[in-house]
């Protein structure tokens, strides 16, 4: 007999036992970690598409995580990272309310929420200290986590058979393919499946709705703090291909043939490939905030695996060619300030003077630059660098001074490919399949920034990823003391009503306005104009957004 303290659930790999947890609101649930969905992706697998998982005999145990992705934590910009995890990481988590009875004919198949981690494709886990699932665990909702390969093991690319780029992409198909197959046997509607991320997580969702490869593998889809639109995340095939070239010769690698660089890189240590990625960094990438190398990307027709990618995204989504499912995509107030704590003075000083060599590495791939005599070249220098050049002319700088430059980071690095994405997409939407946006500005003792000790920012700021606080528990963070009736508590309820809702019928609204939904939260109009909540204490209908506004006329101009 099972002991209900360790439930066990057969799924095609063969039984999984996990474990009965109590969260930190005192509900009962059951949780499964450290599940495979692929095989270890080492030795000829290294830079290659992962496998389908291997088959056990007797029981597993599942009460522990998998190995994280080999990556530097914490933040390689920040003091005192060192190396952590492996390339055996392919493994994921699952947490339900509760596990389905044997046979029963009342079990009644849940809505699933697949969470995708942020770290620009870097560094970063989905596992239960950063990512608890307790507090959307009450709205009755299984929630997965999951690993996959980041930095150069996982985007690392020499445009031939054997390494196309984008393995780490093809590691998250692998992820939804097993979801949409196993999660039946945890309780788990595989036919009402959501997608949600913030940062790299919400880009990658974004592209999971372009890519042909997810088709048919969610249902709903929620972006938090990007799409694919974000120049951060996402590189073109020369560039990619530059810059593996680059990390080989910072190995020691002197050929120029790609096959026998391939070799090289295979044969290499991962822990050098890890640390090189950050020794590769160019002045240009430095100058535009872009510190991380090895990203998503295009790939040749010829890869030996299914390509995820071979067109553009915006491309893609310009014509109508994605997946059409309810999306939710939004950003918080100042996204934009991480960026700036994260560039020296030097590399602010290159980009004030010579942005428009700079801004198109952000926001427009397919210029080089923009012209000093274009009129747009003035409409952007007056909105964020006027006057910056007698404050750079300091000994030291500190990031009040610079609040255009924060709305610089803020705009061209999210908000506006946010709202671009969105706009674009809109144009195939239905009814039947809306657009929500969202603007995050509570500024809470629940936000991750305030949180971290090395973040130096103002408590009353709302930063990137300062919405997570409100969807999971995170136990690595410092939990600060809340009286029963803090506003923190609301916005939680708020946040996982909103985000659930969506889950489970395409819709974030509950059913009936209240004093703590006062109001409805409206798609995307038919005309395309934008409306937003404006989460805070108050909740807000925005009718316009003033950044789209200004960058939406420069960006058909500089495209034509």
């Amino acid at each position: 007999m099972s002991n209900p303290d360790q439930p066990e659930v057969r799924i095609s790999q063969g039984v999984l036992r996990g474990r009965k947890k109590t969260s930190i609101l005192g509900q009962t649930y059951y949780s499964f970690l450290g599940i495979p969905y692929a095989k270890p992706p080492v030795g000829h697998l290294r830079f290659r598409a992962p496998r389908p998982p291997s088959n056990w005999f007797g029981i597993r145990d599942a009460s522990r995580e998998g190995d994280v992705s080999r990556q530097l934590y914490p933040h390689p910009s920040q003091a005192g990272h060192s190396l952590i995890g492996s390339e055996d990481c392919l493994y994921l988590n699952v947490f339900t309310p509760s596990v389905p009875v044997k046979n029963a004919e009342t079990n009644i198949l849940k809505p699933v929420m697949v969470w995708f981690y942020y770290g620009a494709f870097a560094y970063g886990n989905g596992n239960p200290d950063f990512y608890g699932p307790d507090y959307l665990l009450e709205k009755d909702v299984i929630v997965v986590t999951f690993n996959y390969r980041v930095g150069p093991i996982g985007f690392l690319s020499l445009n031939i058979k054997e390494a196309p780029g984008n393995a780490g992409m093809k590691d998250q198909v692998a992820m939804l393919r097993w979801v949409k197959k196993e999660i039946q046997h945890f309780g788990g509607d595989p036919n009402n499946i959501t997608l949600f991320g913030e940062s790299s997580g919400g880009a990658s969702v974004h592209l999971h709705m372009i890519s042909p490869l997810s088709r048919g593998l969610f249902n709903k889809a929620i972006l938090q703090s990007a799409t694919a639109y974000c120049g951060w995340a996402f590189a073109p095939m020369k560039v990619l291909y530059e810059r593996t070239l680059r990390l080989a010769n910072q190995l020691g690698c002197v050929s120029q043939d790609p096959n026998e660089i391939l070799e090289f890189l295979r044969k290499h240590p991962v822990d050098k490939l890890v640390w090189a990625q950050h020794e590769i960094v160019a002045d240009a990438e430095k100058a535009s905030a872009q510190y991380f190398m090895f990203l998503p990307t295009i790939e040749s027709h010829h890869s030996l695996d299914e390509p995820f990618l071979t067109e553009d995204p915006r491309t893609l989504i310009r014509s109508g060619n994605f997946y059409k499912v309810p999306t939710m995509c939004g950003f918080t107030e100042k996204e934009g300030l991480f960026n700036l704590f994260t560039t020296s003075k030097r590399f602010i000083e290159l980009l004030v003077n010579g942005f428009e060599d700079y801004l198109p590495q952000r926001m427009f791939r397919w210029i080089d630059s923009i012209s000093r005599d274009s009129p747009c070249y003035e409409k952007i220098r007056r909105r964020y660098f006027d006057g910056l050049e007698s404050k750079l002319a300091k000994s030291t700088i500190h990031h009040a001074e610079f609040p255009t430059l924060e709305k610089y980071f803020t705009e061209v690095c999210f908000k506006y490919p946010i709202m671009a994405a969105a706009f674009d997409m809109h144009k195939y939407m239905t009814p039947e399949i809306p657009i929500y946006t969202y603007y995050f500005t509570f500024a809470g003792a629940l936000g991750w920034n305030n949180r971290r000790a090395n973040f130096p920012v103002d408590k009353s700021v709302v930063a990137h990823g300062d919405e997570l606080g409100y969807l999971f528990h995170i136990s690595v963070l410092k939990k600060p003391k809340l009286s029963p009736d803090a506003p923190e508590f609301k916005t939680i309820e708020r946040m996982t009503q909103f985000w659930t809702n969506f889950a489970k019928r395409g819709n974030p609204n509950p059913d009936t306005i209240s004093p703590l939904f006062p109001c409805v939260w409206r798609p995307m109009s038919e005309d395309g104009n934008f409306r937003a909540l404006k989460i805070d204490e108050k909740l807000e209908e925005l009718d316009s957004i003033e950044v789209f506004d200004f960058w939406h006329p420069i960006d058909v101009t500089l495209e034509n």
